[in-house]
């Protein structure tokens, strides 16, 4: 058989095998061509589809790299892609940028995917935007990542709005009801986030079984609204039914890492001051040093949990630390956290409390006061409840129960709380402050 013939022939048996997903026979094949015509462009665009859907992105990036020019050119949302699923993030953000403009959306798809996994969800959306309405593009698969981008570039109140815009229901599929769920728990409407967790996990059920699935693959998929049931149980008061659930979840073969560190998390923190020799080894796995001072996740993690959620399981494992009474290592930890987070209320509280604990300096406990004072002043907006209780505790232990009952009056959003006006009474009561007292 001649070359020509050779080549028609093996070109045949290559359309045959991609049109019909045998991706491994599909690159022998490819193979073959290229020991007739090494170098030859078609073939070797076939050869990083190829591997790409093969899910083999590092061999599909050196067949990038080592193509002529003209074909390296033409396989830059390929390259992007691989670089993409790797986790190379940056790498894959620069590569999108010399994807041409006849893939422009390609392009827009690829950049909305690689910042939402960058935690920058707030810049994918004028992405998933343009996609929408300059290219035209409907699908359920868009509106499930625009919800999400949503969700998590802080603009949850939002979404019902968006829904409509989109015309999107939660019975479309269970990812729709997942990300709406998600979107009430971050406004705070956590017991109206049970209904739609619920129909995700049955109509995700019924759809991925009817794709012939094995129940253990269903629970694999379903893993994220299994996590987030446990949140709304514990939100709501049912731990046990809350641990089972994030024990189940861990115990799930999966590739989720992400849902499986949320779970560990979520598991550790309603466990609370109990099981830490467990807690802290869950941690260990999490980390990408087991040194107190590190906060970096493992190389499967890092960048793929949002912000939000890797701030969570920093502070968990913080108070693991202090469970544990690990102060030494805690009170490096809480150093680096307070520095990283200046915003936050947690590390300075931990820190005053270790103040407490260690009782090293004969001005512990003013020390202690120091500290949460000045965040409070530096912090005039924010919220700080927590903290202002954290003070009046620390006023009555010193037997300061004026400044305690002062403490805790200027705590307006809780100042109808019955436990709030019961202490109030003690503590003018103790404080020998009678008249105070009546007047609660």
């Amino acid at each position: 058989m001649d070359s020509e013939n050779k080549m028609k022939s093996l070109f045949t048996k290559l359309d045959k095998q991609l049109n019909g997903s045998e991706f491994k026979g599909a690159l022998k094949t490819i193979d073959d061509v290229l020991q007739v015509t090494p170098g030859d462009d078609l073939a070797t665009r076939c050869k990083a589809i190829a591997q790409l859907k093969a899910s083999e992105f590092e061999q599909a990036l050196q067949t990038i790299d080592k193509a002529a020019p003209k074909t390296k050119s033409a396989l830059q949302a390929e390259k992007a892609y691989c670089l993409y699923r790797l986790n190379k993030l940056q790498q894959a953000l620069e590569a999108c940028a010399s994807i041409p403009d006849t893939q422009a959306r390609v392009r827009l798809q690829l950049e909305a995917q690689v910042l939402q996994r960058q935690g920058n969800a707030a810049a994918s959306i004028p992405k998933y935007e343009e996609l929408r309405s300059t290219h035209k593009m409907e699908s359920q698969d868009l509106n499930t990542n625009i919800l999400a981008a949503y969700v998590s570039g802080g603009r949850s109140a939002e979404v019902p709005a968006l829904m409509k815009t989109l015309k999107a229901a939660p019975l479309d599929g269970y990812e729709v009801a997942y990300n709406l769920a998600c979107a009430l728990i971050a406004n705070g409407k956590v017991a109206e986030a049970e209904e739609p967790l619920l129909l995700a996990l049955r109509i995700g059920r019924e759809a991925l079984f009817e794709d012939d699935l094995t129940e253990e693959e269903v629970g694999d998929e379903l893993l994220p609204v299994t996590v987030q049931l446990g949140y709304v149980a514990a939100a709501l008061g049912r731990t046990q039914e809350a641990l089972d659930l994030f024990t189940n979840a861990l115990k799930i073969d999966t590739t989720d890492t992400m849902s499986k560190a949320v779970a560990t998390n979520n598991l550790v923190a309603v466990r609370g001051p109990r099981e830490l020799f467990d807690a802290m080894k869950r941690f260990d796995k999490l980390m990408a040093s087991p040194s107190p001072a590190c906060t970096a996740l493992n190389e499967a993690l890092e960048g793929r949990l949002a912000p939000s959620q890797k701030e969570a399981l920093l502070f968990t494992r913080l108070l693991v630390l202090m469970h544990s009474n690990k102060l030494t290592n805690c009170k490096e930890l809480a150093n680096v956290l307070a520095q990283r987070f200046p915003s936050s209320q947690i590390p300075l509280m931990i820190q005053a409390a270790l103040m407490l604990r260690e009782k090293k300096e004969k001005n512990a406990t003013n020390k202690a006061d120091e500290t949460l004072a000045a965040f409070a002043a530096s912090h005039p907006s924010m919220q700080l409840s927590h903290v202002s209780l954290m003070r009046a505790q620390i006023a009555a232990a010193a037997g300061n129960f004026r400044r305690a009952a002062e403490l805790l009056m200027e705590i307006t959003d809780l100042k109808d709380e019955p436990a709030v006006v019961s202490t109030l009474v003690a503590l003018h009561e103790a404080g020998g402050d009678l008249v105070a007292a009546e007047g609660v």
